[in-house]
C-alpha cells in the first residue's frame, strides 16, 4: 500500500493506494475543510476496494483500481450542502470551492438518510446532510488516466 497526505492551513487531504480488501470501516482517499460554525466538511472516497487515491500539494487524484468498476460513488458532508452545491466542474461551500475535472458521466447526486449512512459507510456519526455523488465508470477506461481529479481551493 501507498499512503500520500497533504496538509494545508485551509484543508487536508490523504489517500491510499493499493488496498484491495473490501472494508468500510477504511476510507481509500478523504478531504477535511472547517466548514460554518466550527463543524467540519469533508469528502470521502468509500474503502470499496474500487479505487487507488493519490494526492499531491494541490489535488487528490482517484484511479480506478479494479477492471471490474461500473461505478465511482463519493460521500460529501458539509452543514450547508444541497445537491445544487455540485455543479458541473465546481463543487461550491460556504468556506471551500472543490474544482473537479473529470471524463466520467454523473449519474446521480443524493441526500442519504443519516442512519444508511452510519450502516451502509461505517460512519460514527448520524450526518443528516451527507450526499452521495455518483459517476459512470465505462468498461473501455485507460487505468492509467484518474477518473477523477479534486482540487480544494478556499
Amino acid at each position: 500500500k501507498r499512503v500520500t497526505a497533504m496538509i494545508n492551513h485551509d484543508w487536508m487531504m490523504g489517500g491510499v493506494s493499493g488496498m484491495r480488501r473490501k472494508w468500510d470501516q477504511i476510507k481509500t482517499g478523504t478531504i477535511h475543510w472547517k466548514a460554518k460554525n466550527g463543524k467540519t466538511g469533508w469528502l470521502i472516497v468509500p474503502g470499496d476496494g474500487m479505487t487507488n487515491v493519490a494526492v499531491n500539494q494541490t489535488a487528490m487524484q482517484i484511479f480506478q483500481g479494479d477492471t471490474q468498476a461500473r461505478r465511482l460513488d463519493l460521500l460529501v458532508y458539509d452543514p450547508e450542502a444541497t445537491t445544487d452545491s455540485f455543479s458541473g466542474d465546481q463543487w461550491s461551500f460556504p468556506t471551500i470551492r472543490l474544482g473537479v475535472q473529470t471524463d466520467l458521466k454523473l449519474i446521480s447526486k443524493e441526500r442519504v438518510d443519516a442512519k444508511a449512512g452510519q450502516e451502509d459507510y461505517a460512519l460514527a456519526e448520524p450526518y443528516t446532510n451527507l450526499i452521495k455523488i455518483s459517476y459512470e465508470i465505462p468498461v473501455d477506461r485507460d487505468l492509467s488516466k484518474p477518473l477523477l481529479s479534486i482540487t480544494p481551493t478556499p
